[in-house]
C-alpha cells in the first residue's frame, strides 16, 4: 500500500551563486511530487536565479537566469507547475549574487 507524505519544506536562507541541490533525489521506490518553489530576493539589488531538474548528468531548466526584482519573489508552481521527482533526479539552482536570494520548496512523498 502506498504512503503519502507531507514533507516539512525545503529552506535555504541565501541561496549560493554555485550550483547546488535545492531538493534532493527521493528514496528508491519512493516519489516526490514538488508542488511550489519560491526564490526571493532579500537584497538591495536586482538579481537572476537559475533553476532545474537535473537527472545525475544534464541539467533541464525551469527557470534560466530568471530576473527577480528587489523585494520581490519568483514563484514556480503552485497551480500550474508540479514537479514529479523519482531516485536519481533532483532540483538545483544558483543566484546571481551571493546572500541575496532565500528558497523555499514545497512537497509530498510517496512511498
Amino acid at each position: 500500500m502506498q504512503t503519502t507524505n507531507i514533507q516539512n519544506p525545503s529552506l535555504l536562507s541565501s541561496l549560493s551563486t554555485a550550483v547546488q541541490t535545492l531538493v534532493a533525489t527521493p528514496a528508491p521506490a519512493s516519489g516526490l511530487i514538488v508542488s511550489a518553489l519560491t526564490f526571493c530576493n532579500k537584497s538591495s539589488a536586482n538579481v537572476t536565479v537559475t533553476c532545474s531538474i537535473y537527472n545525475g548528468t544534464t541539467d533541464f531548466y525551469l527557470a534560466y537566469n530568471a530576473p527577480v526584482a528587489i523585494g520581490d519573489t519568483l514563484v514556480l508552481g503552485g497551480d500550474v507547475l508540479k514537479v514529479m521527482l523519482t531516485n536519481g533526479f533532483s532540483i538545483r539552482g544558483y543566484a546571481s549574487a551571493i546572500n541575496s536570494v532565500d528558497f523555499t520548496a514545497s512537497s509530498v512523498l510517496f512511498t
